[in-house]
């Protein structure tokens, strides 16, 4: 951290705050943890030079599963989702390492992939603790699981029980309609916290028919793994039965419908909807039908970036699925995509009136080094596959890097 009683400046080719224009040969003046001035020209020999790189705002990884970090590599597929979530049951089950080590794993990764904020679903009070003792900020989404009162009540006491810190959000998620009680939904709406609440929704073509009919390879999949109840019945109207209430975060929405997405917009939805979390190489690791980003972007719909978890994604960089989505869709705006990166992510996990996108404020930022600034400006080469975060600062901390250019 940057002595209280001193100021550091640092210099960059480029700063791009969020909504405003990119600031070339920009720099940041920082006393303690906050940064003080910003501006432009000007470079004296007691400027810290960063060299040729963008600060953009902290990232945010809007959907972790950190406890899932000790699994080696992507749980195989099935012939559906069902299927592999028979292998990460069977995972959870024989693994033998202690889940804080796993966690402890995922933690350094995402700190070292160049993630300031984090919305990792727990299923114990581990996750809180480690991430306070790592000094990672972000929210602990406690996960309430089961169709069955004595499964599900234990894990309800335990999650509204959940303490906040200092450097955290504590809140609340119901795993998925197909799995928690529509009692747990409707619980957690009433609770009455502004906090979004996280819930896996519509991830694959097999949910809907399961919420619709009770049948399935979801039904099959419940009755094999011991956890089918027949007091569960099917819905016509699953969103209202879900959703009445609460404001929701709703983790990868695969299979959105383009009247669902309509409905959304709605006034009455508007307000309940804090953001839908993409997960770009999770999806494409399932095979799923294109997701519909772009529509709900188009519909202004807060679209978040997560990682998932390490049973169906190669690491845990946010960063890299940015770089992944400009690099498969060409067609979406940097600046949009930057946007899924920070605001709409921190908007996702209830951070939005403690985090700043214009590079003010509280000294929380990364560093981008990029290929040579092309034609298109900063944006263009921002999200290139060749780019990478070279550092991070949280509240004044170099929490990662930064390598810095010699002057």
């Amino acid at each position: 951290m940057t002595n209280s009683n001193s100021s550091v400046r640092y210099r960059a080719k480029w700063l791009l705050p969020l909504d405003e224009e990119p600031i070339e040969n920009g720099w940041m003046e920082i006393v303690g943890d906050s940064i003080v001035a910003r501006g432009k020209g000007e470079s004296s020999a007691s400027d810290i030079d960063l060299g040729d790189v963008a600060i953009i705002p902290a990232p945010v990884n809007a959907h972790a599963h950190l406890d899932l970090s000790g699994v080696t590599e992507p749980i195989p597929l099935g012939k559906n989702f069902p299927d592999w979530l028979t292998g990460v049951v069977a995972w959870r089950r024989n693994h033998p390492t202690d889940i804080g080590e796993d966690i402890r794993r995922g933690i350094a990764e995402v700190v070292r992939t160049g993630t300031m904020l984090v919305g990792d679903i727990a299923t114990t009070e581990s996750s809180a603790s480690l991430m306070s003792e790592a000094d990672l900020h972000g929210t602990v989404f406690r996960e309430v699981i089961g169709l069955r009162e004595q499964r599900y009540e234990p894990l309800w006491n335990d999650a509204i029980q959940a303490e906040p810190r200092s450097d955290q959000i504590a809140s609340i998620s119901p795993h998925a309609p197909y799995s928690t009680s529509p009692d747990i939904y409707r619980r957690a709406g009433q609770l009455g916290s502004p906090l979004p609440i996280a819930t896996h929704w519509l991830e694959s073509p097999e949910e809907r028919e399961f919420l619709l009919n009770a049948s399935g390879p979801f039904r099959e999949f419940l009755e094999r793994i011991g956890a089918w109840t027949d007091d569960w019945k099917p819905t016509a109207d699953f969103w209202k039965q879900y959703l009445s209430a609460g404001r929701w975060t709703l983790v990868h929405a695969n299979y959105l419908t383009s009247e669902e997405i309509s409905m959304m917009c709605a006034p009455r939805w508007r307000e309940r909807i804090a953001a839908v979390v993409y997960c770009p190489r999770t999806h494409v690791y399932f095979g799923h039908a294109p997701h519909p980003f772009r529509e709900l972007l188009k519909a202004n719909v807060p679209v978040a970036l997560g990682t998932d978890g390490r049973a169906s994604n190669p690491d845990l960089s946010v960063f890299r699925e940015a770089c992944f989505v400009a690099e498969h869709f060409p067609d979406v705006d940097p600046r949009a995509l930057l946007r899924m990166l920070t605001a709409s992510g921190a908007s996702a996990i209830g951070w939005e009136d403690r985090y700043r996108t214009d590079l003010r404020g509280k000294a929380s930022f990364a560093v981008v080094r990029f290929a040579k600034t092309g034609k298109g400006g900063p944006y263009a080469s921002l999200f290139s596959p060749e780019s990478e975060i070279v550092g991070v600062m949280s509240q004044g901390y170099w929490k990662l890097g930064p390598r810095m250019s010699e002057r």
